[in-house]
């Protein structure tokens, strides 16, 4: 086994997520839910594809799924108090399902499959700055103004680091953070 006991764990450990979450779901099947629910799958499978000895490079893709579709179903989840039309309901559900076919298709073809998760990304970041509440909250002092300044900040890394990369066909990883840093020159080699 790659990597000794540790991709075992952490794949029973997305597992048992992803039971809790099909219980969730089947209790309040809402759209935040099964977006939530459906990033606790992206994780579950990018671990059974680590534990599978696939290298970190190609599952790290997988996980940031886990996470962007974690936090867009929670931001979802916040959105409905602002009543979202059923457009911009369906627009989400088309950037995630383009977003899952670009984690997919990087498994068969790994360029054309990040180009396509990379750009659902990005996609995903203008959606949520559109729709998300940090648009409002940021005017607002302390601790909702540190949490909505942060998201606000995350969505645009997301639409520049990782969709940049992912534009490029290139899985998420260390040189992403790099490019993002304001020491970085633009000249080197990704």
């Amino acid at each position: 086994m790659p990597g000794g006991i540790a991709p075992l764990l952490i794949t029973l450990g997305s597992l048992g997520l992803v039971a809790i979450f099909s219980l969730i779901v089947r209790r309040q099947p809402a759209l935040h839910t099964i977006a939530m629910g459906i990033g606790a799958l992206a994780w579950f499978f990018g671990n059974i594809l680590w534990l599978a000895g696939a290298p970190v490079h190609a599952v790290a893709a997988w996980w940031a799924g886990f996470l962007l579709l974690t936090i867009a179903g929670e931001r979802l989840e916040l959105a409905r108090l602002a009543r979202l039309t059923p457009g911009s309901r369906a627009a989400f559900l088309a950037i995630a399902g383009l977003f899952l076919l670009g984690l997919a298709a990087a498994t068969i073809a790994a360029r054309t499959g990040m180009r396509l998760a990379g750009a659902a990304m990005m996609t995903l970041a203008f959606w949520l700055l559109r729709y998300d509440s940090a648009r409002h909250t940021v005017r607002q002092a302390g601790l909702s103004r540190f949490i909505a300044a942060s998201l606000l900040s995350g969505y645009g890394w997301a639409s520049r680091g990782c969709s940049g990369r992912g534009l490029e066909g290139r899985p998420p990883g260390l040189a992403t953070m790099r490019c993002c840093t304001p020491s970085s020159s633009g000249s080197s080699s990704r």
